[in-house]
């Protein structure tokens, strides 16, 4: 994990639920963390 860097940052998500009768049977989120790590200054992880 990269060192702190106090920056602040935005991050854009979409979620999806999934819904069955009248109740929620499935969340599912995605989150731009290339745009996190690109405004904090991180390099992006590559694979080990």
């Amino acid at each position: 994990m990269p060192r702190p860097t106090g920056r602040s940052f935005e991050v854009e998500q979409i979620w999806f639920f999934t819904v069955k009768g009248e109740r929620i049977s499935g969340i599912r989120a995605v989150s731009d963390r290339l745009g996190m790590f690109l405004q904090l200054g991180w390099d992006w992880p590559t694979a080990v």
